[in-house]
């Protein structure tokens, strides 16, 4: 995993924790969603919550 997916899941997570939606970056979702199960969970929940939002 690149610098940006690793500080993308940080931000996203930190983001989240204050109850915040964090902007779906396809390249970083795309490659979170290979790495893990919890990373696949933290993709579900950016781009359902970002498609609620919308």
């Amino acid at each position: 995993m690149d610098a940006y997916t690793r500080g993308y899941r940080r931000a996203a997570k930190h983001l989240i924790a204050a109850g915040l939606l964090p902007a779906p970056c396809t390249d970083e979702l795309q490659a979170l969603w290979r790495e893990s199960a919890e990373d696949r969970r933290l993709v579900a929940e950016i781009t359902e919550n970002w498609r609620t939002a919308s």
